[in-house]
């Protein structure tokens, strides 16, 4: 059983690029891991647990924090940045629905990217695989490895097919008419549309640069708002101006590694990021919470 901050699953099987069977991975080693209950996020990591429960368990814990998070009261810190704290509300639209056309003729399977193609709604559309014929279980291996869904126009399952389809519960839809199928497509579009409330949740003021080499920096710094967690992207702003964005790789405090450091702490931080950062700047780092 595998997961990360937001999902889960017990691993079913693990192919390399080719498709072919692996027994385990190495580090760097590009892989597709099938089982898992839906797409992680970019940058989470997995983890192994003993058990789905103990997996669920700790999403559950990390939701919790998100949800505190984004129902605490703002803070300001005029004396830091000179402007108060903000949330912002934006649509997030990274995210793609994915999908396996399957058609009874080339000309229909032709007429249907063309037609997917001019929809407005197209670059949120991914089309993984277009081929004439009935659903196959490579096509449902594949669906479930990727979190796609398969869309067929007047095509048709086999038994073994619709059992593997069940078993996985890889959403399959047939259709024997073509503006029902582009109205299905639209509607699970707009499903993947999320709005998200931008969280400032922590603010360090810069005393010291240390080292700098490429897109890195270790800075010195003291929370002057907030708290700060490793991995928690941010803003660089030098007075009301932004000089750049970047992550927090690793913090320290007296020469050890730590995962959260609180408002008045001084502590040392690798930045990884774009701009130069100087000392008088002020990093802020945030989140997003979606509702």
């Amino acid at each position: 059983v595998v997961g990360t901050t937001s999902t889960l699953g017990r691993v079913k099987e693990i192919l390399d690029w080719q498709g072919e069977n692996l027994s385990q991975v190495i580090p760097s080693q590009p892989a597709k891991v099938l089982g898992i209950k839906s797409v992680p996020m970019a940058g989470e990591k997995f983890k192994v647990y003993p058990s789905l429960e103990a997996a669920q368990s700790q999403i559950e814990k990390k939701e919790n924090q998100k949800i505190s998070a984004c129902s605490q009261p703002k803070k300001t810190t005029e004396e830091a940045t000179g402007k108060e704290s903000e949330e912002t509300t934006e649509e997030i639209n990274e995210e793609k629905l994915k999908l396996i056309l399957k058609a009874d003729a080339f000309s229909s399977l032709e007429a249907l990217q063309k037609i997917i193609g001019e929809l407005k709604e197209a670059n949120r559309i991914q089309i993984l695989k277009a081929e004439v014929g009935d659903v196959n279980q490579k096509d449902v291996q594949l669906a479930e490895g990727n979190q796609a869904q398969i869309i067929g126009f007047r095509v048709k399952t086999n038994p073994a097919t619709l059992a593997l389809l069940e078993r996985s519960k890889v959403n399959f839809k047939s259709f024997l008419i073509i503006y029902d199928l582009l109205d299905f497509i639209k509607n699970e579009v707009k499903k993947l549309a999320r709005t998200a409330i931008r969280q400032t949740v922590g603010r360090l003021e810069v005393l010291a640069i240390f080292w700098t080499k490429k897109k890195r920096q270790i800075i010195g710094g003291r929370v002057v708002e907030g708290e700060l967690n490793a991995g928690l992207v941010l803003d660089a702003f030098r007075g009301a101006e932004k000089i750049g964005e970047g992550k927090i790789v690793s913090l320290e405090r007296d020469q050890k590694k730590i995962e959260k450091v609180k408002k008045n702490q001084t502590i040392g931080l690798l930045y990884e990021g774009s701009g130069r950062i100087e000392k008088g700047d002020v990093l802020e780092a945030f989140n997003f919470c979606y509702n």
